[in-house]
């Protein structure tokens, strides 16, 4: 509790007999622990400090003041409501901030740390920051809440304004940080600005900004107040249609969304909502302007009497955000609808495989393949034929090695069973004692065709009738072979003959 010193020595009690209830503590007069000495002018007396005494019930209250009452949740007294606790703590005085004055005293009577300030057109007012000397945070935050002692003198300290907080030069309070004060770090503006950073700029320096995707707004709140009264400035996530500079000003806060001609939009495929804090995605069936607005929609739609459709040959998927193909069974009104499908047709109403064609997938008719049933030429995929009610390769062709119901040629060394099958494909070939697709003797294979061999022509060394291979194909010629840098074995004319 405070203590007042006495300027008296004293060894004992009684030598303190000048102040009504004075004790001696450490060789001098003083107050006992929670009282307060209260000088009339002629008496000085120990005075209980009102707000420390202990209570159960009203009397041991108003025993000291008739202005006090208990309050009995915390047990002590409490001036009533309308009355302030006295400079001094000894009672309860009716005076309060703004009424008239002419002195200071007139102030400090009745409400602790106040002054008579003449600029105010001599009214009793709160000392504000920085006003006089402190010893402790106490001194300040009665004057003005969230302010501090800086320092631990009495003589160089003053009360200055918490971190997050400023000095308001019209009400002489201490007052949140707002957008452009000046701070240290994040947390000097996110105290009381939410959504808010500590801008350093260069050779300027740092100042309280909103977030990227936040812009600056007085705020509705009633209870957010500047120091001047006036509404202060908050920082509200962006929206549709308020300015900006650069995109990222925009899509930080809103998805889909873009700055254009300095004003927040929605890109093309959507539209602003739930009060322009949103960007939404168009879909099909929904109203619309032009094509740009229905262009979010995967599969090109299009806008068509101010409503997004799909294009032709498409349908809409069962979320409305994207067109897809048709498929067999969709509904139709001609055969453009079903185009998308590889040679489908409208019929009937829906989309089905052209005659001839049976479905492969839900998107493809295919002719029938090798090995399948049909009843006529047109059934049968390319390269087959409809042979005994079945499709089967024509004369030439085999199956595909790695597609087995499809059709292809046969080619030299494929697998054979009659000479007619390799030389329908290849002319001058026949099927050999191993059943593969060769050429006929007197032919030699080039470019996967058969050739007839000629004067000069390499021949089959490999066969043990030399002279037959080029006999075949030249009268009177033999496989000779040639010595140069290495033995090569080509047709040459009998030296005693005429070849022909």
């Amino acid at each position: 509790g405070e203590q007042e010193q006495n300027s008296n020595q004293c060894i004992a009690d009684s030598d303190c007999s000048g102040i009504e209830g004075g004790i001696c503590q450490n060789g001098g007069c003083s107050c006992p622990p929670d009282h307060t000495l209260v000088n009339d002018g002629s008496n000085s007396t120990c005075a209980p400090i009102l707000p420390k005494v202990k209570c159960t019930s009203q009397v041991n209250c108003t025993a000291l003041d008739g202005n006090s009452i208990c309050k009995i949740r915390k047990g002590v007294c409490k001036c009533k409501r309308g009355f302030f606790v006295s400079n001094d703590g000894s009672k309860c005085v009716s005076g309060r901030i703004g009424m008239r004055c002419r002195r200071d005293k007139d102030c400090l009577d009745s409400v602790r740390d106040s002054e008579c300030r003449d600029n105010s057109g001599e009214e009793c007012r709160l000392k504000v920051v920085e006003s006089g000397p402190c010893s402790r945070d106490e001194n300040c935050t009665s004057k003005v809440p969230k302010s501090f002692c800086n320092g631990n003198d009495t003589i160089g300290s003053t009360c200055r304004c918490k971190r997050g907080y400023k000095e308001d030069s019209e009400s002489f309070q201490c007052v949140l940080n707002g957008i452009g004060d000046t701070c240290i770090n994040d947390s000097d503006c996110q105290i009381g600005l939410n959504d808010s950073s500590c801008e350093h700029m260069k050779n300027v320096g740092a100042f309280c900004q909103c977030k990227l995707g936040f812009v600056e707004k007085p705020s509705s709140d009633h209870a957010h107040k500047g120091g001047s009264g006036n509404p202060r400035l908050v920082c509200q996530r962006r929206r549709i249609e308020d300015e900006c500079v650069l995109n990222n000003d925009c899509d930080a806060a809103i998805e889909f969304s873009t700055c254009k001609n300095k004003v927040c939009i929605c890109m093309d495929g959507y539209a602003s909502a739930n009060n322009r804090t949103y960007c939404l995605k168009i879909l099909l069936q929904e109203r619309c302007q032009n094509d740009r607005d229905c262009s979010a929609i995967e599969g090109n739609a299009f806008c068509e009497g101010q409503i997004c459709k799909c294009p032709l040959g498409y349908k809409s998927h069962a979320s409305n955000a994207k067109c897809v193909l048709k498929v067999l069974g969709d509904p139709c009104q001609n055969d453009t609808e079903c185009e998308a499908i590889r040679d489908g047709v409208c019929k009937e109403g829906e989309c089905q495989c052209n005659l001839d064609f049976l479905s492969e997938s839900d998107t493809v008719c295919r002719r029938r393949l090798v090995g399948e049933g049909c009843s006529r030429r047109e059934h049968c995929g390319e390269g087959a034929h409809c042979a005994h009610e079945v499709c089967r390769c024509k004369l030439g062709d085999m199956t595909h090695i790695r597609t087995p119901h499809k059709c292809e040629p046969m080619k030299l060394d494929n697998v054979c069973t009659s000479d007619n099958q390799c030389d329908a494909a290849v002319n001058n070939s026949e099927c050999t004692n191993e059943q593969r697709c060769g050429c006929k003797r007197g032919y030699k294979e080039w470019e996967s065709r058969c050739t007839k061999l000629k004067i000069n022509f390499n021949c089959n060394t490999s066969t043990s009738k030399l002279d037959d291979e080029c006999r075949a194909a030249v009268n009177n010629s033999a496989c000779t072979a040639t010595v140069g840098e290495g033995i090569r074995w080509t047709c040459k004319c009998d030296a005693r003959l005429f070849c022909f």
